[in-house]
């Protein structure tokens, strides 16, 4: 039997492709107008798409931006697989199902001012999610920190705030996180311009090494990410 309470919370829909960018490494953003799910996805909801129709089951993508006013759904995916190369093929106009949005969201702690969001890999999209939530909330003070050895799929910038505990050419940061007046930096092994040289679990000790205990009282830690990271996060 459903459970009342949760009735009305899950939505199929025919989304209609609205943009679909392709990036280095085989790395694409999607945008579907998906006015159900755009109104009650929260930071941390994913949804199931169908990526062809020779292809029976859907795929489950993290949800990275949505927009409720304007009704559409945004996610950033990799090609690994039948199913997403058949969805990198999707072009403006066309539909495909959605369900969602799924999940349970994050929940934060008003207690703790001080949020550390971390996002690996496949786990960069709810924290991009979570951050816009937060850009006009003065109860939180985020900082986004981001992982990835393959580059980023975003337009980067330079951050006009030197982050404590890194050198000053760690300055690498997501212009969009920028234009929100939130703190971002990067991390990659692979030796990108302005990153982070070691894993986003070492730029996060590197940065809480820096804060007083009170201060660290103050905050708390959200991620999203790989097994490994998150291990390492715990």
């Amino acid at each position: 039997m459903e459970h009342p309470a949760r009735r009305g919370t899950i939505f199929v829909e025919n989304a209609q492709v609205i943009r679909h960018q392709a990036f280095p490494a085989d790395q694409f953003i999607l945008r579907v107008a998906a006015p159900r799910c755009a109104a009650r996805a929260r930071p941390g909801s994913f949804a199931h798409l169908t990526c062809d129709t020779t292809i029976l089951m859907r795929r489950p993508l993290s949800i990275m931006r949505v927009d409720p006013n304007q009704g559409w759904v945004e996610f950033l995916y990799k090609i690994v697989g039948e199913g997403m190369r058949a969805l990198a093929g999707r072009r403006e106009g066309d539909e495909l199902s959605l369900l969602g949005p799924i999940g349970q969201p994050f929940r934060l702690d008003t207690a703790r001012p001080r949020v550390l969001a971390i996002g690996g890999g496949v786990g960069i999209p709810p924290m991009v999610f979570l951050a816009e939530t937060l850009r006009d909330n003065p109860s939180f003070e985020p900082l986004v920190l981001m992982g990835s050895e393959i580059p980023f799929p975003f337009d980067l910038a330079r951050g006009n705030v030197p982050l404590p505990g890194t050198e000053s050419e760690v300055d690498g940061s997501l212009a969009m996180l920028d234009a929100w007046a939130i703190t971002s930096r990067l991390a990659s092994q692979q030796g990108y311009p302005g990153c982070f040289h070691g894993l986003v679990t070492e730029l996060a000790d590197a940065w809480l090494a820096t804060l007083t205990a009170a201060e660290l009282t103050d905050c708390q830690v959200v991620a999203c990410g790989p097994t490994p990271m998150l291990k390492a996060t715990a």
